[in-house]
């Protein structure tokens, strides 16, 4: 169960976040980062972030570029202004593998992290042995600016005590998303 009142601090020397495209619709992120940068509020760390949603190297016909340079994503450049301003790491920190060593943002086990991209947390967790929950959008860049993150879920010992014991047995290797599938569906 979480306790309102039990903050602990975030130990990682980066955080990494997930909203990073620059979608027409997100309005209201752009005018909370708005707030934040207006306020003279900064991250307390750099940070990497998600991909972009568009790269000028994959091939796109037409009107794959006309909708989504005219309509979609309307907002990246201003919105990679106020990632920048805030504290991205660098012109090149956009990835989901944030922890990967030519990226540089890779905690440490046991650091506290507040982190939103689903895959660098499960990596984060599972390889590296930080903690960090799968927080939502936004409260990433949050605990990032506080310092500090709600502790409850994978921060704490017995969040990460597992329920489950699965015990695979086979003649030869599995595909692993059909593995990971059929475990899932039977969990």
């Amino acid at each position: 169960a979480f306790e309102a009142e039990k903050l602990v601090p975030i130990t990682s020397k980066y955080n990494h976040l997930v909203t990073s495209f620059g979608l027409k619709v997100m309005s209201p992120v752009y005018d909370l980062m708005q707030q934040i940068l207006d306020a003279g509020v900064a991250s307390g760390q750099k940070f990497s972030v998600d991909p972009r949603p568009l790269d000028k190297n994959v091939p796109a016909n037409f009107l794959q570029k006309l909708v989504f340079n005219k309509f979609m994503y309307t907002k990246q450049d201003f919105y990679e202004k106020q990632l920048k301003e805030l504290g991205l790491m660098n012109d090149d920190a956009f990835t989901c593998t944030c922890y990967m060593d030519q990226v540089g943002n890779q905690p440490k086990k046991g650091d506290i992290l507040s982190w939103a991209e689903s895959s660098a947390v499960v990596y984060a967790n599972s390889v590296l042995g930080a903690r960090c929950n799968r927080n939502s959008g936004i409260i990433d860049i949050m605990g990032s600016i506080v310092g500090y993150v709600p502790y409850f879920g994978l921060l704490t010992d017995e969040g990460r005590k597992a329920t489950w014991v699965v015990k695979v047995e086979t003649t030869k290797k599995p595909e692993a998303q059909l593995l990971g599938s059929a475990i899932g569906m039977k969990v």
